[in-house]
């Protein structure tokens, strides 16, 4: 290490030190018969060391150092190798200060191998920089041991080096032997503070040497021996630290205006003393004796042979005392990246296979209800009628009616009584009749690599997985395709985390007890401030390049192309979106495979993660090379106003929800801005304000934006060209691997996390339990665990507690990963009809789906809803299987309403639906009138009085 900023000290003074290709042999004087070229081994070729030895075992190291020294053609004849002992103990405080970074860079290393492994495990590829990475770890990590240096000194001496194993710095040594006829080959800059040295050859590059000459040095910089020896003490270097606010350059002028006094100038001790008693040193009040380590070993070369070496502890933030995890060392981080290469060979070895002999395994089976038909191999059973399936090819999606055909209502509709002329029939008696549209032409069959000549596969899609080999995150898929998901207002997230650490204690170190509430809102805050500042950087940047757009080029029509998805045919037909209701945002936020089926939700994916991790995304896909180009277009409009916790939380953990907001936004603004810019053109056309010629029509070849712009142009309106988000920060979704990566780094959490895992890793040493293994944990669990255990404690009561509570508390559950196989393969049973066999099916309440909603300030829990399912949604189930929306919501709520006298017009109806005679019905009318004017009528039945469920309450008013 040295003097820091010594050498560029040196050049700034005016001294240019030579420079040389090779070894400077001719700057060596003619006339000294005694000259000695000395080598401080490991201040001139520490890189080469740590690069030999790193890669290499002992003897091949050895080995290959040897053939550097005489690449660098040293002269054996002349040359003098002096290699390092122990360190003295006046350079206890720098060896400590360096162990430190060391153990540091052991544990960024295990950390970094630990995602490597966690990456190939999961069956993707590693990248570049990853690598790059681990190798500048396991240098930072590299100690060059005494073992290995009495190796290498014992090898060099038997290929005829004179080698000299120093008692302790070799700097000294030299000092201690150097005449003035030597040179020393050393890049360590405390060379040039001994007074016996006089040229230096420092290394640079990778042959090149710089000469240096201290008689001139000291001509350039105005000093005279004794001041520059002087400098090197009282400034900061490896055995004391300069004093508060006095730098080099201000030693520098305060010895140079103490050297126009000869009498001060006789030794280094008596100017020390001058320093210590100049105006400006003493008022820091510092002990006479601060320097004595240093001055001691410049000016006297002597030093304290070092004690047993005592195992380094650290200081922790919270004041304590912690030890280097004796499980992780160099080696042990070698041998863990040899055996990851050797996987990586391994997997290379096995896809290589793989893709040369692809088989596909399993029969091929017949679904009646899939989406796409393709060619069975086999033709299904005849039907019970005798007629035979006959196979036809299709290549678009299946449509089905509904049973009746109704128009979406508008907003604020107002309604008027209009009397019936004649009684209408029942919408159940009416004959279905599917909507008229025109039949399409089926496009011709694309040819490709796995289809025949008629472009149908020959390979039929493979079965879907059964629900028994289902994983956790896999069911968790199932459930959401039978149930719908519900959003759960359950109210503050100091409340809740109250409620969920009431019964909780933890304590530290010392036993005293660590309150972790105000540590996680403060992380849940800063994760949604940080969430919007990507956001609505984003935003600014689009529009800022929307804005600059005369004539778009190539690549500015790749990045609007992936701003949002082109128009449709039907959309430029009916002029309706298929998402504009947000639909997207909705039922997709939390949906972990919407970025393979929508485009602009990868390319805004790709763009957060580059704008907070500072990276760029490959340019081999589509989206990564848009997403490059834009950040060269928009340069330091995506600079992010706070880039301090870049670090602290991982970009994959909450950019999804921004990423999800920002394709629908940008859906909706370019394309219903679009159709409502058309419907403005058309109606200016037709009172004359707009040129008969002018295009109201929508471009399909053109992107979104393109259309939008050119009809924004057209009409004159002033619609801005991208949206912007309020200031509201707004809500972003969290799933439970999402809370364990954001709070892995901060070391309370990740402490309560290993305590959590160590059930599934009892042999483990808790400290060595990684952030994959909490995940593997977690996939093990029912969904909610961690949120029950953290935020709060709704959904984590049993049955029979649950019974005592109200709200979400009492209908919110929890359900383990076999029940929710249970659940799950209830529905396919055959008996599973809940009209005639009302027990196949009672479940209720919500089911946790393990994932939450905040804005640093409110908390909204995700769910499932179970007494409503998707059967008759999604084709799966027959719909007189479940009871009859009208009075039930288990066959769901996807229907619009209907007037109940054309659903029950006698007393057959009310048996059928409520299984009871029309009597024992209780009717209630509301009337909704202005002003918050609430009307209500009731009809009960006089037969017998009405049978009352629940709590009584007395009534307080009329």
């Amino acid at each position: 290490m040295g003097i820091p900023h010594l050498w560029p000290l040196v050049k700034k003074r005016g001294f240019t030190a030579a420079f040389h290709d090779t070894l400077p042999y001719h700057s060596i004087p003619p006339d000294s018969p005694d000259f000695r070229l000395r080598v401080d081994v490991l201040g001139s070729f520490f890189p080469t060391i740590r690069r030999v030895y790193v890669k290499n075992n002992l003897l091949e190291a050895n080995i290959l150092f040897e053939n550097h020294l005489r690449a660098c053609k040293l002269p054996k004849s002349v040359t003098t190798l002096y290699l390092d002992g122990p360190s003295p103990e006046e350079k206890s405080t720098t060896q400590q200060h360096r162990e430190a970074k060391r153990i540091k860079a052991l544990a960024k290393a295990g950390a970094c191998l630990d995602d490597m492994e966690a990456i190939v495990k999961f069956g993707k590829k590693l990248k570049k920089q990853q690598h790059r990475k681990l190798d500048r770890l396991i240098g930072a990590t590299f100690y060059f041991k005494q073992e290995f240096r009495r190796s290498l000194a014992q090898y060099l001496q038997s290929q005829g080096w004179t080698v000299v194993e120093c008692i302790s710095e070799a700097d000294i040594a030299i000092a201690q032997d150097c005449t003035s006829n030597d040179v020393v080959l050393s890049g360590d800059s405390d060379t040039l503070i001994h007074p016996t040295i006089c040229a230096i050859w420092r290394p640079f590059g990778r042959t090149g040497y710089l000469v240096y000459t201290v008689a001139e040095l000291l001509l350039h910089l105005g000093l005279s021996r004794t001041g520059l020896t002087t400098l090197g003490v009282v400034s900061r270097n490896d055995y004391t630290s300069n004093l508060p606010r006095l730098g080099l350059y201000t030693n520098l002028d305060i010895i140079k205006s103490l050297e126009k006094s000869p009498a001060l100038a006789i030794d280094v001790r008596t100017m020390v003393n001058a320093y210590m008693d100049h105006e400006d040193v003493v008022c820091k009040q510092s002990s006479a004796a601060h320097f004595d380590s240093a001055l001691k070993v410049f000016s006297l070369q002597e030093f304290t042979l070092p004690t047993p070496a005592v195992l380094l502890q650290l200081p922790c933030e919270n004041g304590g005392v912690h030890q280097a995890d004796a499980s992780l060392t160099h080696e042990s981080v070698l041998q863990r990246r040899k055996n990851l290469h050797l996987r990586l060979s391994e997997v290379e070895v096995e896809s290589r296979l793989t893709s040369s002999n692809l088989v596909r395994e399993g029969p091929p089976v017949f679904n009646r209800y899939s989406t796409v038909d393709r060619a069975p191999l086999e033709p299904p059973p005849p039907h019970a009628s005798g007629r035979k399936y006959k196979y036809r090819q299709r290549y678009a999606i299946k449509t089905r009616s509904r049973m009746t055909e109704h128009d979406p209502p508008r907003l604020m509709k107002q309604h008027k009584w209009i009397p019936w002329t004649a009684p209408p029939a029942s919408p159940w008696e009416l004959e279905v009749k599917p909507p008229s549209q025109k039949p399409k032409t089926p496009d011709p069959p694309l040819a490709s690599k796995a289809s025949g000549a008629s472009g149908v596969p020959d390979t039929p899609k493979p079965p879907p997985k059964p629900i028994s080999e289902m994983e956790k995150f896999e069911l968790v898929n199932r459930l959401e395709r039978e149930h719908p998901t519900r959003t759960l207002s359950v109210g503050t997230i100091n409340a809740n985390m109250k409620r969920a650490w009431s019964k909780k204690k933890l304590c530290d170190n010392d036993g005293k007890s660590i309150d972790l509430r105000p540590r996680m809102k403060w992380h849940l805050q800063k994760v949604v401030k940080l969430s919007y500042d990507l956001k609505i950087t984003c935003e600014r940047a689009i529009g800022i390049f929307l804005e600059s757009l005369s004539v778009a080029d190539e690549s500015e029509k790749l990045i609007m192309s992936c701003l949002c998805l082109p128009f449709t045919t039907s959309e430029t037909v009916t002029g309706e979106l298929q998402d504009a209701n947000g639909e997207i945002v909705k039922a997709m936020e939390h949906d972990s495979k919407l970025e393979r089926r929508n485009g602009p939700v990868r390319f805004f994916l790709s763009l957060l993660t580059a704008m907070h991790s500072g990276t760029r995304p490959a340019t081999t896909s589509k989206y990564g090379k848009a997403v490059c180009l834009f950040m060269d277009k928009a340069g330091d409009n995506l600079t992010l106003p706070d880039n301090s916790m870049r670090i602290l939380y991982p970009a994959s953990s909450f950019v999804r929800t921004s990423a999800v907001q920002l394709c629908a936004q940008y859906s909706r603004h370019f394309k219903q801005g679009t159709i409502e810019l058309c419907k403005q053109i058309r109606f200016k056309k037709e009172r004359g304000l707009l040129p008969a010629d002018t295009v109201d029509r929508i471009d399909c070849k053109l992107t979104a934006a393109e259309n939008f712009m050119i009809m924004n142009k057209i009409t004159g309106s002033r619609r801005c060209l991208t949206p912007m988000s309020t200031f509201d920060s707004g809500f972003i979704t969290l799933s439970e691997p999402d809370l364990v990566a954001l709070l892995w780094n901060d070391l309370p959490f990740r402490q309560q996390l290993q305590q959590y895992a160590k059930v599934d890793y009892p042999s483990t040493y808790l400290p060595a339990i990684s952030q994959l293994d909490v995940v593997n944990w977690l996939g093990g669990i029912s969904p909610g665990v961690l949120i029950n255990k953290w935020l709060t404690d709704i959904g984590g009561y049993s049955a029979i507690k649950r019974k005592k509570l109200r709200n979400f508390s009492r209908s919110t559950l929890r359900m383990s990963v076999d029940g929710m196989r249970e659940h799950l393969l209830s529905f396919q049973h055959e008996d599973f009809n809940p009209v005639k066999n009302p027990g196949s099916y009672t479940a209720k309440g919500y089911l946790l789906r393990g994932s939450i909603r905040t804005d640093g300030f409110l908390l909204q829990l995700l769910a499932f809803k179970l007494n409503e399912l998707h059967c008759v949604k999604y084709r799966r189930l027959q719909e007189d299987r479940l009871p009859a929306r009208l009075t039930s919501t288990l066959g769901g709520t996807d229907h619009y309403l209907t007037e109940v006298r054309n659903v029950i017009k006698s007393e057959e109806d009310v048996q059928r639906l409520w299984g009871c005679h029309p009597s024992q019905i209780k009717v209630l009318g509301i009337d909704l009138g202005q002003a918050f004017v609430v009307g209500a009528s009731a009809l009960l039945p006089s037969s017998r009085p009405a049978n009352v469920f629940g709590k009584k309450r007395t009534c307080r008013g009329t």
